[in-house]
Formats: C-alpha cells, sequence, structure tokens
C-alpha cells in the first residue's frame, strides 16, 4: 500500500491518495523516506500543486524534511519555479524559507541559481533577512547569480537591498574572499560590474567596492582596466567628500612577503581618476 502511496505522488494522483486514505487513514504519518525522498519531495519534484496541497494537510511536518539529497519540499519548490508550491508551504511555515539544505542553501539561494525571478520574489517578501544568509563557502544570493550568469535575479535582490537597507551584503566576501564586484569582474560580466557601480549603489558604497576590489587584484590589470572603463566605473565628482583609501594604504594592502608589488594598471587609472586633496 505504501508503494502505491509513492506512486500516486510521482503521478500527481489525488483520487489514489484519498482511495487509499479511505483504506488507511494513517498511511501519510506512518510513511518514511523510499530511496530518499518523502511522498511530498516526490510531489514537489513532479509539480503536482493539488496532491502537495493535501498532504500537507495530512502532515505538515513534512514541509521541513530534507532529503537524501539535502533539499526540502521549499528547496525543490524554489528550483523548479513552482510559485504556486512554494507559497502553499510558506502557509504552513514561514521560517521555512531559512531551512538549510546541502551546502548551507536556502530555498532563495536554488531559485536565484535557476534564476525563478517570481519565487525569489515571494520567498523575499516573506522573509527579508533571507538575502543575508550566505551558504557553507560564503557565497550570498548575490554571488550566487553572479556566478550562474543570472542578471535578472541579481536586480531583483539588489532592488531588494536598497529597499530594505540591507546594504552590508555587497561586502561580504566568499571563502576565497571575493566580493560580488570582484566576482563579476574576473568573470567580464560588464553588464554586473556596469549595475553595481552605476546608480545601483550609493556612491560611497560603489567607491568602497571599487577600492576593495583594486586592492585585491594582482595580475590582469589591463583586462580588469578594460572593464572598470566600459562600466564607466564612477566619474570624479561622485567621490568629492567620500572617505576613501589612500593610494599609500591601496599599495599596503599589496605587500607581498615584504615587499610592495607594483600598482596595476587599474589601479594607476582608479587613483587618476580620484578627487585632489586640496591643502590648508
Amino acid at each position: 500500500m505504501e508503494s502505491r502511496l509513492f506512486d500516486a505522488s510521482r503521478t500527481g494522483s489525488v483520487d489514489i491518495l484519498m482511495e487509499l486514505l479511505r483504506s488507511d487513514p494513517i498511511i501519510v504519518r506512518r510513511v518514511g523516506l523510499v530511496d530518499g525522498d518523502s511522498p511530498l519531495h516526490l510531489a514537489c519534484l513532479g509539480g503536482h500543486f493539488n496532491f502537495v496541497k493535501e498532504l500537507l494537510k495530512l502532515r505538515k511536518e513534512l514541509a521541513g524534511e530534507l532529503n537524501q539529497n539535502g533539499f526540502s519540499c521549499l528547496h525543490i519548490a524554489a528550483s523548479n519555479g513552482d510559485l504556486h508550491i512554494v507559497k502553499e508551504i510558506l502557509k504552513v511555515d514561514i521560517g521555512l524559507c531559512l531551512v538549510k539544505g546541502r551546502e548551507r542553501r536556502i530555498p532563495l539561494h536554488c531559485a536565484v541559481i535557476k534564476g525563478r525571478v517570481d519565487v525569489m520574489k515571494e520567498l523575499l517578501s516573506a522573509c527579508v533577512e533571507s538575502v543575508e544568509v550566505v551558504t557553507s563557502r560564503g557565497e550570498t544570493a548575490l554571488h550566487l547569480a553572479v556566478k550562474s550568469g543570472q542578471f535578472e535575479a541579481l536586480e531583483v535582490l539588489i532592488k531588494h537591498i536598497k529597499m530594505f537597507n540591507k546594504m552590508e551584503v555587497f561586502n561580504k566576501q566568499d571563502e576565497l574572499g571575493n566580493s560580488v564586484l570582484h566576482l563579476a569582474a574576473a568573470r567580464k560580466q560588464h553588464e554586473v560590474v556596469d549595475l553595481l557601480l552605476n546608480g545601483s549603489l550609493p556612491a560611497s558604497l560603489a567607491v568602497g567596492l571599487l577600492m576593495s576590489f583594486l586592492s585585491q587584484s594582482e595580475a590582469g590589470g589591463r583586462e580588469i582596466e578594460d572593464i572598470l572603463r566600459r562600466a564607466g566605473a564612477l566619474k570624479a565628482t561622485d567621490m568629492v567628500g567620500i572617505p576613501i583609501r589612500s593610494c599609500n594604504q591601496i599599495c599596503a594592502s599589496n605587500r607581498q612577503h615584504g615587499e610592495v608589488m607594483p600598482r596595476t594598471k587599474s589601479e594607476e587609472w582608479m587613483v587618476s581618476r580620484l578627487p585632489k586633496v586640496r591643502k590648508r
């Protein structure tokens, strides 16, 4: 009988589910995982909204269980872009937005990777703080959007971050010390660099990100310079009065084994764009 329940979950047959419940009213409560998945996981994988809805009525706690791959039903629905299922699961408990699965990813991360913009908006609305959560590799949703090449998803995240004043997220670095700007430039994602440096962010934060990036950059100065030039970087007038590190501090951050590394072309270019300090 349990095998029939799992078959019904795969096909989304509510009729068979009702038939099984008439024969065994507690079958859903008794059943465990088969091949690492619960009936709810299978129903979500198949995108069977009505079946998911009925299962949640019978056993809500299934919503928080992880399958053998380390994903909850909300992770699965978010990755698949099934907005109706996502909304139904969130009715059980909004806190499911923050359930961490494989690599400590939350459902938002799965939606970002696949570019499921509508699902992202729903998850961000349900849990504003989810944009601050990082994976086991220190990646924010911003990092994942850049790595996955999901430009529209990145736009949604930036809008959310600005709306709820979560600006510190832009400064977060992954386990390799990469900010989202560093990743975008390294991957030659000119649109992303342009989005970050031109208008999306307050000038002070954009300068901070840029200077942090330049202080980390080593080889490939011309490529980086070209990327920043193409993005338009920042006008010198945008930087007047903004506290940023001095040129000496930038060079100091590039010290290696006691020797000062020469500035890259991108650093020289950026320094030339900084406003002159007026002496009193």
